[in-house]
């Protein structure tokens, strides 16, 4: 009986800790990752387009085409994972990919016919050397039907 209660007061006192330095009204709040901003040329992009206009993504894969719809707006990389859509070459790259931050290119894909976004300074960095059409997923906002190709290095 004792032992809980000294464990009870130990866990409102590192609450009220955790409350006082930072501000988090719980533990799940401190320790939840903040949503990442989009980058000032994407949030100005994203700005110009009207939202909740449904649009066409076609992926080319080895296997076979996958078509679906989401948002104008949308983030490539997120509608693509949300549709079951392979994404990353790689186990390696699934499993130690950036999160959508424009760090590791391991989304990769190539732009075929269709609207998105401009390049944004990360992807200017990443894919110096490739092709125009070339693409990080995670970087890219659907603004129109698109047609991209899949793991374009394969």
């Amino acid at each position: 009986h004792i032992r809980r209660l000294i464990t009870q007061i130990m866990a409102s006192m590192l609450k009220a800790s955790v409350v006082a330095l930072i501000g988090a009204a719980s533990l799940v709040d401190a320790f939840a990752p903040a949503a990442l901003p989009l980058r000032p040329s994407r949030a100005a992009a994203v700005s110009r387009i009207s939202p909740n206009m449904a649009v066409t993504v076609t992926v080319k894969e080895k296997t076979g085409d996958k078509t679906f719809t989401c948002e104008n707006g949308d983030i490539l990389r997120e509608e693509m994972l949300a549709n079951q859509v392979e994404l990353y070459y790689t186990m390696k790259g699934k499993a130690f990919n950036c999160g959508g931050g424009g760090n590791c290119g391991t989304c990769k894909v190539e732009v075929v016919s269709g609207k998105v976004t401009p390049r944004t300074e990360a992807e200017n960095k990443k894919l110096k050397d490739a092709p125009a059409t070339f693409r990080l997923a995670c970087q890219t906002c659907v603004t129109g039907n698109v047609v991209v190709r899949n793991r374009p290095d394969a």
